[in-house]
């Protein structure tokens, strides 16, 4: 089970980012650099768990940090909920 936030979405395929992210390829990093793993599993995002918590169907509509705050700060997502399933 792989819990996953729709804040940290690779728009690209995991694969071809994978290629691009190496450890190798980074010139200058501020730490130390880092790459990307692809590992399998079920997948679990928050509209996953919408679901299954209230038996609502949720579908995203923004995310991301609330006036321009970093991930340690306050994140926001926006959801519209379509019903309850019966």
């Amino acid at each position: 089970m792989l819990p996953v936030g729709f804040e940290k979405l690779i728009p690209s395929p995991i694969a071809s980012a994978v290629q691009y992210a190496r450890r190798t390829r980074i010139d200058t990093a501020m730490g130390a650099p880092v790459g990307l793993i692809p590992v399998s599993g079920k997948v679990l995002t928050e509209v996953d768990a919408v679901g299954m918590v209230s038996g609502a169907e949720a579908v995203v509509v923004a995310a991301g940090g609330l006036g321009g705050a970093s991930a340690d700060d306050v994140q926001v997502q926006i959801f519209v909920l379509i019903g309850i399933k019966k």
